[in-house]
């Protein structure tokens, strides 16, 4: 059984959004001198949902939230 994710980030009506977005977060981390490393996942989903929800209103589930089961770096 693989993971579980937030369906909505890979709608057709969403999708090109989404990839705007993922850029726009890994842009601000970059500025702020964030590195690829581990733990990295959590700021970005963290940074994604923040924007996702102010500027788009979109309640959007990140992949650990989806799989509290399974612990992600």
């Amino acid at each position: 059984m693989g993971l579980k994710y937030d369906e909505i980030e890979y709608s057709e009506e969403y999708a090109e959004l989404f990839q705007t977005v993922n850029r726009e977060v890994e842009e601000i981390l970059e500025s702020q001198g964030i590195k690829k490393t581990f733990g990295y996942i959590h700021k970005f989903d963290a940074k994604k949902k923040e924007i996702l929800k102010s500027k788009y209103g979109i309640d959007w589930k990140t992949t650990s939230e989806m799989n509290p089961e399974i612990l992600l770096d």
